[in-house]
């Protein structure tokens, strides 16, 4: 059975765009959804990208590691393999889900990102997992900027916080993006200066194809500048 990997990665992280590359597959990216690269379809329910860890049943678990027809699959935060939960208590299903790994030849690459880029890869999630984009146009018949249209088009907690200034931002997700980044047992470890803030391509055996990642970085940044963040500095102690 030929080796095959999850690619573990935090919403905002443009992981469905690196999957699609990695298997080399047109990147489908939907420029009315912020540059949003559109997932692969598996053939089942990807169910490795369930916001809510309870949700992620062995069955389910079990089900896209044999239906996944790729080489790489994308997934959110696997606490299921991980001995401890987001809690921090034992996770007693731990050894089953690691058994299916073994079973069915996966490896687990999980992207880890510097406080840096908090805000960034907040910002990033928000825009891109809102539904589909109406034109807005101000009574000067100007566009008006990309946080403005969403608030007029879909009014939640989400967009709301982009109105918040980036330290507000950085301490509400301060906590939660820290833990997913010690999230680092039984994987190999990727990182998001060497994927995304480079001018090579960091996959050795597709460095043939550096031009063609250098275009989709540029292409999958959100068109977003508002409230300053681009001058966000990390509060000492947070490094």
């Amino acid at each position: 059975m030929n080796k095959k990997y999850i690619f573990e990665y935090v919403g905002g992280t443009k992981g469905d765009m690196v999957v699609r590359f990695l298997n080399g597959h047109e990147p489908n990216i939907s420029f009315d959804r912020a540059n949003k690269s559109e997932p692969q379809p598996l053939g089942c329910e990807n169910w490795l990208k369930l916001m809510w860890v309870k949700d992620l049943t062995l069955e389910r678990f079990e089900e896209v590691l044999s239906v996944n027809p790729y080489e790489y699959v994308p997934a959110h935060a696997l606490w299921c393999c991980h001995p401890t939960t987001f809690e921090g208590t034992k996770n007693l299903s731990y050894p089953k889900y690691m058994d299916l790994l073994k079973k069915y030849n996966y490896e687990i690459l999980s992207l880890k990102f510097e406080p840096k880029h908090y805000v960034t890869i907040f910002i990033e999630v928000v825009l891109k997992a809102t539904d589909r984009l109406r034109t807005y146009k101000d009574e000067n018949e100007n566009e008006i900027s990309e946080v403005k249209k969403l608030n007029n088009y879909k009014n939640n907690d989400s967009i709301k916080i982009l109105e918040l200034s980036p330290l507000e931002i950085f301490g509400r997700k301060y906590r939660g993006y820290k833990k997913l980044n010690e999230l680092t047992e039984n994987r190999t470890l990727l990182h998001y200066d060497d994927l995304f803030c480079s001018d090579s391509c960091p996959f050795p055996e597709h460095s043939h194809r550096e031009d063609e990642w250098l275009m989709l970085i540029e292409q999958s940044w959100c068109n977003y500048d508002e409230n300053d963040y681009r001058k966000f500095e990390v509060p000492e102690g947070c490094e």
